[in-house]
């Protein structure tokens, strides 16, 4: 049983880091400026990488991988 469950929870990583890389879109207001952006929608809270200059308070949807809860901003709008 517990080399079951070593590999069923290897294979629960495996599948979450797959998805933590695809491409999301997250649309909120900017809370923290700087390196890095907080964003929040009311609900969830992500920190954002990205160059685009952002003011605080400002709706920006961002677009772009994410890995370890951080989004990698490809897009800025």
């Amino acid at each position: 049983d517990v080399a079951a469950a070593e590999v069923g929870g290897a294979a629960t990583a495996a599948a979450a880091e797959a998805n933590s890389s695809e491409a999301v879109e997250f649309t909120g207001t900017v809370v923290q400026t700087g390196d890095p952006v907080v964003v929040d929608d009311g609900q969830r809270t992500k920190t954002v990488e990205t160059d685009a200059t952002l003011r605080l308070g400002e709706e920006v949807t961002v677009r772009g991988p994410e890995r370890d809860g951080t989004i990698d901003a490809d897009e800025v709008f």
